[in-house]
């Protein structure tokens, strides 16, 4: 199941949207999933901003502490802090090599939306 979505928008907008059940919670999925998404939208030279977001009510709960749970909290934890946070770090790095900036955290799908048509409207301005 893949718990990240893709729209382009007109301008070279990339709206990128957290859908995973239990309030949008990273896994090891996820991460990887929105890690390889960053990448490959800095490597393009048609995105020319990038929107994230999360499905529902609001952006993310975090680390999802059920998956943890089963995956024995120990081992998982350790993981998760090992890989998770180096890489999250390298991603906004690689963010800011591209010259590209995360401006906000957008709460709910409808200011994400919002936040996507204004970005459209000042890209197509410059």
């Amino acid at each position: 199941m893949r718990s990240l979505h893709f729209e382009t928008r007109d301008g070279g907008v990339l709206l990128l949207t957290i859908s995973r059940p239990q309030a949008n919670s990273f896994d090891l999925e996820l991460r990887q999933e929105l890690s390889a998404a960053v990448r490959e939208a800095a490597r393009s030279p048609a995105t020319r901003a990038l929107v994230l977001t999360g499905d529902g009510e609001f952006f993310s709960a975090g680390v999802d502490l059920r998956a943890m749970a089963a995956a024995r909290v120990r081992a998982y934890a350790q993981a998760t802090a090992q890989l998770l946070a180096p890489r999250v770090n390298r991603v906004m790095e690689e963010t800011d090599e591209q010259r590209r900036r995360v401006d906000a955290i957008i709460e709910s799908e409808e200011s994400a939306a919002a936040m996507a048509a204004h970005v459209q409207r000042l890209l197509a301005q410059s």
